[in-house]
């Protein structure tokens, strides 16, 4: 998860294909790195910004504002 968020909120750019051989682990600098980066997808702003308050409104358990922002993400369609 951390990764992804990482991807997600601080680059706003995921590699969207998880297959264990585009990842490995570099121990002795403790460094995860990432390959083939055919397969990303790049994020709006807006719709991060949207999508984070998804996140927020469930660790705090606010139903209306996961519920607005699912519309504003287009999530939720009517």
């Amino acid at each position: 998860m951390t990764i992804t968020f990482n991807e997600l909120f601080e680059m706003g750019i995921v590699q969207s294909d998880p297959n264990p051989a585009n990842f490995t682990y570099n121990f002795k600098k403790d460094q995860l790195n990432l390959f083939d980066f055919g397969a990303t997808h790049i994020y709006k702003r807006k719709f991060l910004e949207d999508y984070y308050r998804i996140i927020e409104g469930s660790v705090n358990l606010n139903k209306e504002q996961i519920f607005r922002a699912s519309i504003d993400t287009g999530f939720l369609t009517g």
